[in-house]
């Protein structure tokens, strides 16, 4: 029978496989999962990928069976390293890279083998957190397992300017995926890109950051419903213009942007965001933790005091942004978690006892327990808020009241709209540099798909007409 100590040397060493760098390389992604070689017309076979090590091979589908027993009896846990979040603070424990790709090979290895075609927009989604040492390399990789229904003349040159291979790739995606242009969703001006030149409508494929996109359709937090902002299914009216770099689109628009609130990053952490006093009482710790403070006021002072304010309330105004914090709203669904909902009340709470709203006298009259209870629920919503919402700018518009998050780019002045067929809302930013253009119409850039509350679900298609807008 193994001592405790030799077994944490083989939890160690696994770790230690699992967070090499091997398993973060697209091309990697490229090779494990095209090892299927075809034997006839209509089957493959797995081909063994083996990992060799000083003293011994290892056969990449036991590494995968493995990890998925471990998975199976919720052992992988013990593989989580202490690593940084999506706001640069630390001591969230995260899964290492390995076993995420091991998981994801595995299973795309499986699909090839039964010769199962791996749809583009998922290749891509999938390798978009990968790195390679070519800024062409994402697309080229994914070509070679999952090309299916692409031009094939799309260029497959490293000569040829980056720029250039990223606006035939994004002009060919809206061709091959018309009744659903998903690629929208990783586009924008307000996303972090190397490549400044590019039209505002073409992704930068070359960015790795997880916080670029909403990534899901539904909601990350609860698993609630799709979103559908355009209401019912409809195919989109997108048209590209390949001489002029545009792309022609349907949209409504819904309103301006009249404030942001930028939610502070905190570069280290060395403990909660909040703290108990020596009295029993909770203070705000450190000037950071200050500053997400004034974040949080300055939003409630918005929800209370828009033109809309008389017809929320307080109590309204409080479950707006409950909703909004966890991507969610749904009128005739009940909460979908009463973990998660008890989680934000008592962060909520602390923050009301941070800002002096509720004096000394609630947390005084609380045992230690429970606030130690507290702290700990309050931590939990502030770490999965960053996982729903990614630290992004919450802003909001103060006409209709209207209160949503987008990318890190937004400014205040950009405008909210809905465009045909698709099923977030998207901000778009007047091109003042472009003139008019030839026939003098006002031209937009995308600056990136966002959650905004009461636009989720087709509330916006009454809130105006379809207009035909020039995106640059």
């Amino acid at each position: 029978m193994l001592s405790n100590r030799h077994v944490q040397t083989k939890w160690r060493a696994l770790r230690d496989l699992l967070l090499n760098s091997w398993f973060e390389r697209v091309w990697v992604m490229q090779e494990v999962i095209m090892a299927c070689v075809k034997i006839d017309t209509s089957t493959h076979t797995k081909h063994p990928i083996l990992l060799c090590f000083e003293k011994r091979v290892l056969g990449f589908d036991v590494l995968a069976e493995v990890l998925g027993i471990l998975e199976t009896d919720n052992l992988h846990l013990k593989l989580f390293t202490s690593g940084a979040t999506g706001d640069g603070s630390t001591g969230i424990e995260v899964a290492p890279p390995g076993l995420k790709a091991v998981k994801l090979f595995s299973h795309l290895r499986t699909e090839v083998s039964r010769n199962q075609q791996i749809p583009l927009f998922a290749g891509l989604q999938n390798a978009w957190d990968f790195h390679s040492g070519n800024d062409r390399d994402k697309l080229y990789a994914v070509r070679g397992f999952c090309g299916h229904g692409l031009d094939a003349n799309l260029p497959l040159d490293y000569d040829v300017p980056v720029e250039d291979i990223y606006i035939a790739w994004a002009t060919a995606l809206f061709e091959c995926y018309e009744w659903y242009p998903w690629q929208l969703h990783m586009a924008g001006i307000g996303l972090q890109r190397s490549y400044r030149s590019l039209p505002s409508w073409v992704p930068d494929f070359s960015s790795s950051s997880p916080w670029l996109r909403l990534r899901s359709e539904t909601s990350r937090a609860t698993g609630g419903p799709h979103y559908w902002a355009s209401g019912p299914p409809k195919m989109p009216d997108l048209l590209v213009d390949r001489s002029a770099g545009t792309l022609r689109l349907r949209a409504i628009l819904i309103g301006t942007i009249e404030v942001v609130f930028r939610q502070p990053l905190v570069q280290k952490r060395s403990g909660p965001w909040h703290r108990l006093s020596d009295r029993l009482l909770l203070n705000p710790d450190r000037k950071d933790h200050k500053a997400r403070l004034q974040w949080l006021q300055g939003i409630q002072n918005f929800l209370t005091n828009s033109e809309s304010a008389s017809e929320t309330g307080t109590t309204q105004a409080r479950q707006i942004l409950w909703q909004t914090l966890i991507s969610t709203y749904n009128a005739d669904e009940a909460v979908p978690n009463s973990g998660l909902r008890q989680a934000f009340e008592s962060w909520y709470l602390v923050n009301e006892c941070l800002a002096g709203n509720l004096k000394s006298s609630v947390t005084a009259t609380l045992a230690l327990a429970d606030q130690e209870r507290l702290q700990e629920q309050a931590t939990s919503f502030e770490s999965l808020k960053g996982t729903a919402q990614g630290y992004q700018p919450v802003f909001g518009t103060h006409q209709k009241g209207l209160l949503g998050y987008g990318p890190t780019g937004l400014q205040v002045g950009d405008t909210i709209c809905i465009i045909q067929g698709m099923r977030v809302p998207f901000l778009l930013r007047e091109d003042r540099s472009s003139a008019g253009g030839e026939n003098h119409e006002t031209q937009w850039k995308l600056v990136g798909a966002c959650f905004v509350h009461s636009l989720m679900y087709g509330e916006g298609m009454d809130m105006g007409e379809m207009k035909d807008l020039v995106v640059v």
